[in-house]
């Protein structure tokens, strides 16, 4: 696939990489190094940092700290409702509301989370090649289609930017 890729970019003098979903980005940032020998802008985060990103057992560890978040374990939690979710999954594959005891499913490689109600919030954010702060983008998710956002409403929130903004330094 990796010599596919790069018969692609030399055929079309590509300049500049922005990979658009979770699984090319992760192919991308495996050969960052590749790129940038050939003088390819990478318009993403290190493998190290998406694999963070990608896992929400170790992002929840990395933001702890710096953030207000859900209580978060790898064990049941002794509150209802709480959500179960895969470690590593998007668009809310894997969800699931936990109400009573016999709503757990023995799915492995899942996290527990309390659940806050509300409305469901994304915070998308941008960073300069230096990895600094730049801004982020709240918007809420009016309709989705098989986890995918096909309808949205942009918001400002100053309180979630600061937060973001906390988070990326």
């Amino acid at each position: 696939f990796e010599k596919e890729i790069n018969k692609i970019i030399d055929k079309n003098n590509i300049k500049i990489i922005i990979p658009t979903n979770e699984s090319s980005l992760l192919f991308f940032s495996k050969i960052k190094n590749k790129l940038y020998i050939k003088k390819i802008a990478c318009l993403f985060n290190d493998v190290e940092v998406i694999n963070i990103c990608n896992d929400k057992w170790l992002f929840y560890n990395k933001i702890k700290n710096i953030t207000p978040t859900p209580k978060t374990s790898l064990n049941r939690l002794n509150i209802f409702p709480q959500i179960q979710k895969p470690r590593k999954s998007s668009g809310g594959r894997g969800f699931k509301k936990i109400n009573t005891e016999d709503d757990f499913t023995k799915d492995e490689d899942i996290i527990f989370q309390e659940h806050l109600p509300g409305m469901e919030v994304t915070v998308d954010c941008m960073s300069d090649m230096d990895c600094n702060y730049l801004y982020s983008v709240c918007r809420d998710r009016i309709s989705t289609k098989a986890g995918i956002s096909m309808k949205g409403r942009v918001f400002k929130d100053k309180y979630l930017e600061n937060e973001v903004e906390k988070i990326c330094n």
